[in-house]
């Protein structure tokens, strides 16, 4: 029966969007990130940096191929001055701080 019916709360509006997203981390951009021109999409693979995934594997979360998931790094790198995937992923953990 759902949730609803039996008296329980349903699912927030994000964890049910997850289950219809698979694949979609639910941290939100910050601002300074929206400000330096990324999308959802390379915040969402900076995102997964941090966690240390790597190409093949956020690849293959995403369903979309390793060298899209390049293409999206390298445009990270430069919208945001970065020389590698580790300066990309300590700028990513950083904006949550601020």
């Amino acid at each position: 029966m759902n949730g609803t019916l039996n008296g329980e709360a349903s699912p927030a509006p994000a964890e049910a969007g997850l289950a219809a997203h698979p694949g979609q981390d639910l941290r939100r951009m910050p601002a300074s990130a929206a400000a330096c021109g990324l999308s959802g999409r390379e915040w969402l693979i900076l995102t997964k940096l941090i966690d240390g995934a790597t190409n093949k594997s956020i690849a293959n979360e995403l369903g979309i191929c390793e060298a899209t998931v390049k293409v999206h790094l390298r445009t990270c790198f430069r919208k945001i001055g970065a020389k590698n995937r580790t300066q990309a992923a300590i700028w990513a953990s950083e904006q949550f701080l601020s």
